[in-house]
């Protein structure tokens, strides 16, 4: 595993023991590299989880240990999310973006619900060629409670049964297996991810009546659904549309949340933020993907806040995009958050592509138009907002509020005008 934090006085290599389990954990970004991508043919195994299959995710790319399977799958994801290929879901994801922002025009005050929205139904479509239907959606609502399990259970030490194999076999009335009856609902959640969504989607697609979606593309383009598909190929389709509908959408709705919550606290990161989309993009359009590399600070904003490692980042827990340039220019000298966030070696985020493309339009989309400010009490004062997180296999902020408000009566008319 990899530190969440840089412990100086720790090492860049140390173990734990856990209930006579040890752990290693690589405590440097140095460590990790040196193991997981130099040595990437030693070090790229899963360790056998006792949990993972008591909650159905064993197919799931990320958690498989390394063989033949995994090897498929991530073959399979490696040719529909290299940088080439996410192009093809730029139109889905700036679609989604724009959409997002007329939301935020017309209900501030439901900006993180509407942001899972808005990311779980672009990647519904990427994943399934399936259009949400509204706020309760019966897929988007899958997925949803889908990634409760993981996100519970997965924690290092949060189910005795991953130390402790012999109490699966325990009745759930046992004292101490009471985790068998969430587990066989995480299971029954899991199940509905993978199956439900793609049984529409095939169906649609073999009917005449689908789009073109990740699950069509592997099964028509590779294996020629018209003339039968092997029951291995359906199963690898299902997987990686179900690892990226499930995975994707959560990931980005963390981290855009957080982009959220270091707007409010960070005024002056916002200002130039915006002067930056002023002198690119102008008043009279929202930014799109040809605009990228025009807006270096932008894409800073994207990689701050990701490595508390103070030998390579001076003051880590300071939100300051700014470090990553030197004399006005790109610092190419300084570490890039990106080549470590997702992961090292042939473990590395297959999706991270389509991840930063995304976080990058919903980004830069917001500030063009919006101010994010924290609320004001019946005095007229800012409203404090604790920069608190909730820990977990994914971490999100602690619930926080804050007003939304179009930059001018143009900004508006742009958003409606758009969107």
């Amino acid at each position: 595993m990899i530190a969440p934090t840089h412990a100086p006085h720790a090492g860049d290599i140390f173990s734990i023991n856990l209930l006579g389990q040890p752990v290693i954990v690589l405590n440097s970004v140095k460590a990790a590299k040196d193991l997981l991508d130099k040595r990437s043919a030693i070090y790229s195994d899963r360790f056998k989880s006792t949990v993972v299959p008591l909650i159905g995710w064993d197919w799931n790319v990320a958690l498989m240990g390394y063989g033949p399977q995994w090897r498929q799958t991530r073959r399979a994801f490696h040719e529909h999310f290299h940088p080439g290929a996410v192009k093809q879901y730029e139109p889905s994801q700036l679609s989604g973006a724009r959409k997002y922002i007329m939301r935020l025009l017309t209900n501030p005050e439901n900006f993180v619900q509407d942001l899972r929205y808005d990311l779980g139904a672009t990647i519904l479509e990427v994943s399934y060629g399936i259009k949400a239907q509204g706020r309760n959606d019966r897929y988007i609502a899958i997925g949803e409670r889908a990634v409760e399990g993981p996100n519970e259970a997965l924690v290092l030490g949060a189910l005795w049964v991953e130390f402790l194999p012999f109490l699966r076999h325990l009745p759930p009335w046992f004292p101490g297996a009471s985790y068998q009856r969430r587990a066989a609902r995480w299971r029954a959640d899991a199940m509905a991810l993978k199956h439900v969504p793609f049984t529409t989607a095939i169906e649609d697609f073999r009917d005449g009546k689908g789009t073109w979606s990740l699950a069509s593309e592997i099964l028509h383009r590779e294996y020629q659904v018209g003339g039968g598909s092997s029951t291995g190929t359906e199963e690898l389709a299902q997987n990686v549309a179900a690892v990226t509908y499930g995975a994707g959408a959560d990931t980005s709705f963390s981290t855009l949340q957080t982009f959220f919550l270091a707007m409010a606290l960070h005024p002056d990161v916002q200002r130039k933020a915006q002067a930056e989309l002023d002198a690119v993009i102008g008043p009279m359009r929202l930014p799109d993907f040809e605009d990228q590399k025009s807006l270096p600070y932008i894409q800073a904003i994207v990689k701050e806040a990701i490595s508390h490692d103070s030998q390579t980042y001076p003051e880590p827990d300071v939100f300051n995009p700014d470090r990553f340039f030197s004399e006005c220019r790109w610092d190419h000298n300084l570490p890039d958050p990106g080549d470590y966030a997702f992961g090292f070696g042939r473990r590395a985020c297959p999706g991270r592509h389509f991840a930063l493309a995304s976080i990058y339009v919903y980004v830069a989309s917001v500030l063009h138009v919006f101010n994010i400010v924290p609320k004001q009490d019946a005095r007229g004062n800012p409203v404090e907002i604790k920069p608190d997180m909730i820990s977990g296999v994914v971490t999100y902020p602690t619930k926080f509020e804050c007003d939304i408000r179009p930059r001018s009566q143009e900004a508006e008319a742009l958003i409606r005008l758009c969107a």
